[in-house]
């Protein structure tokens, strides 16, 4: 079938009742599955839109989950909120992207930054179920305890992994570790070497040591020029476009807050703080600054959640090679030319660089040669990794004026 055609037909199915499952997905999306998605979706007042469809590099969209859900809105019109996966593996693991377009605060769903982890760490190697859950969280009005139901579900991996919880990870390479951040470290060293003191032993035990056996990292990859040139130009004003609506809507709902006392104010000058860097930068017309009022606006609406249910703020960790991809779930070392780097990723960048694919990195031209972002000499992005080296972005664009 023809791309355009393609298109027409989710158009078609969408605008029916608001969910398209393209055949080859089957095996991802039942057609229960489907029918309890599209049964949610009709109880949510605002549209909801869900799509399953295999992406490709080289099919219409570019491999882009959110290039296809723009030329769907584009052609339904309207507000909404538009869901679909980002990638699907054959084992199950998959990653959501969401966008949202919305002619005023009170017309688009009002979703914790986090509202998709309800589907990705409750069902994360079952696309059909996550979906179900997510529209029916929704549909139900339960997102909040849903959203700390699926964080308990993230961290009781992380555990089982000899991993901490994420709330308590991080550390800033400018300024130092924290002495919490020290024990930590210190605990999670001392699973860890227990662990591997009990795997070696039990190994041993079964009839000899097996060495693991590492992936090769990748080293630096670039797009040929004349397809990254074609894409980025794109990605440019639909980034840009992006920026605008969520730093609006962001405006509209710090303007529309009710700062009670039970509020906590720091997190709630630390939304204001966001939203004004994100407006600062996000008129520039390059795309690594629209990059980064999408990431600023993201966290400036993470503070006013916190701020409103009276909790600290803190912000969340992107992924190193592209901020686009949403929370990193994992660190990892990478080589770039002749360094080695220890990076967090997005679960997306992990399978890619274990199954040795090329991860898909932010990459723009530069004297009409293509790089990666963090080669581009523009910061406050490049030497911070967008907030995954170093936290605080707003300090750094105050500093450069």
């Amino acid at each position: 079938m023809a791309d355009d055609s393609i298109l027409d037909e989710i158009v078609r199915e969408v605008q029916q009742d608001g969910v398209y499952v393209a055949p080859a997905f089957r095996q991802h999306v039942d057609a229960a599955e489907e029918a309890a998605i599209e049964a949610a979706v009709a109880r949510i007042d605002t549209p909801v839109t869900v799509i399953a469809v295999p992406l490709r590099d080289d099919d219409m969209f570019a491999g882009s989950a959110e290039d296809l859900l723009t030329r769907v809105h584009d052609k339904v019109g309207g507000d909404g909120w538009y869901v679909a996966p980002a990638y699907t593996f054959d084992d199950g693991d998959y990653n959501l992207t969401a966008e949202q377009w919305a002619s005023s605060y009170d017309a688009g769903l009002d979703l914790p930054y986090d509202a998709l982890g309800i589907a990705e760490e409750l069902h994360p190697t079952d696309l059909g179920a996550g979906l179900v859950e997510l529209t029916t969280a929704i549909a139900d009005g339960n997102v909040t305890d849903k959203v700390t139901e699926a964080n308990q579900a993230r961290d009781a991996r992380r555990a089982e992994e000899g991993r901490p919880p994420i709330s308590t990870t991080g550390s800033d390479p400018a300024g130092g570790d924290s002495d919490a951040d020290w024990i930590v470290s210190g605990i999670v060293l001392l699973v860890l070497v227990v662990l591997v003191v009990a795997l070696v032993r039990a190994r041993r035990g079964a009839g000899g040591l097996r060495q693991a056996v590492t992936p090769p990292a990748r080293r630096h990859y670039a797009l040929p020029a004349s397809v990254l040139d074609r894409v980025r130009e794109a990605d440019t004003d639909r980034i840009a476009a992006r920026a605008d609506r969520e730093t609006l809507a962001l405006g509209e709902r710090i303007e529309a807050a009710e700062i009670g006392t039970g509020a906590d104010t720091t997190a709630w000058q630390s939304a204001l703080d966001h939203y004004d860097a994100a407006r600062r930068v996000g008129s520039s017309g390059d795309l690594l600054d629209a990059v980064g009022a999408v990431v600023l606006v993201e966290r400036g609406a993470a503070a006013l959640d916190a701020a409103l249910a009276g909790r600290a703020f803190t912000p969340s960790t992107p992924c190193y090679l592209n901020p686009l991809h949403g929370t990193a779930t994992a660190r990892r070392s990478v080589d770039h030319g002749a360094r080695r780097l220890d990076v967090p990723l997005c679960k997306a960048c992990r399978k890619d660089l274990a199954a040795g694919r090329a991860p898909d990195i932010l990459d723009v031209m530069r004297d009409g040669e293509p790089v990666h972002y963090f080669d581009a000499d523009a910061e406050p992005w490049s030497s911070s990794g967008y907030g995954a080296l170093q936290t605080d972005l707003v300090e750094r664009i105050h500093r450069l004026g």
